[in-house]
């Protein structure tokens, strides 16, 4: 389903709100003209931001871009939650007060749980680990990092857990399909930080 007007302006304030910007230091902090915010939010009238305006604004905010969506206004494209979706945080867990220690100090730093097709069991992250990801760490060689996989025809991101080995992500997955390389562009495949520790629970 296409994504509507009030889909995308409802998840723009959104940004907006957390960011505590204007719509005109938003847009230069991602790059894009001033005008193609403030218009779009003010005039109906006004093109439609593309998904790409979009990624601009998700990346220079850490938010997830909002394509893929269905009918739940201002809700963001999540994860598959084969793969991995962000850690739910719970009252009085033991884990959520270590994954809390964990970011405590980081400007910028996320949960993921790893589902069951994230593919990273032979490097030795199972399904249910926590994985910190801290998105201001710039990727090495070797690292694991988080990136997104964007499927413009579909209009679906994919958050996946990779290797870092320039220019390409790769997994050492039993899978096939996991195994194939990814080649970081910085269009269809965006690296978003990097994993600087893990979790596991008792199961």
């Amino acid at each position: 389903m296409e994504l509507s007007r009030e889909d995308i302006r409802a998840w723009l304030n959104q940004v907006l709100r957390k960011t505590g910007e204007s719509a005109t230091a938003l847009a230069k902090r991602a790059g894009i003209a001033q005008s193609t915010l403030t218009r779009f939010l003010n005039d109906d009238e006004a093109p439609m931001l593309g998904l790409r305006t979009i990624t601009k604004i998700a990346h220079a905010t850490g938010e997830q871009p909002i394509i893929g969506v269905a009918g739940a206004t201002g809700r963001p494209a999540q994860a598959l939650e084969e793969g991995a979706k962000r850690y739910e945080a719970e009252e009085n867990s033991p884990i959520t007060a270590a994954v809390s220690a964990l970011i405590a100090d980081k400007k910028a730093a996320d949960a993921w749980e790893l589902g069951t097709g994230a593919g990273l069991e032979l490097a030795g992250y199972f399904a249910g680990d926590i994985l910190i990801v801290d998105l201001n760490e710039t990727a090495q060689p070797g690292d694991l990092v988080c990136a997104q996989d964007y499927r413009w025809s579909e209009g679906k991101a994919e958050t996946v857990f990779r290797f870092y080995d320039p220019p390409y992500l790769t997994t050492p997955s039993r899978e096939e399909g996991l195994r194939k390389p990814l080649l970081v562009d910085n269009d269809r495949v965006v690296i978003k930080g990097v994993v600087i520790g893990s979790l596991r629970p008792r199961r």
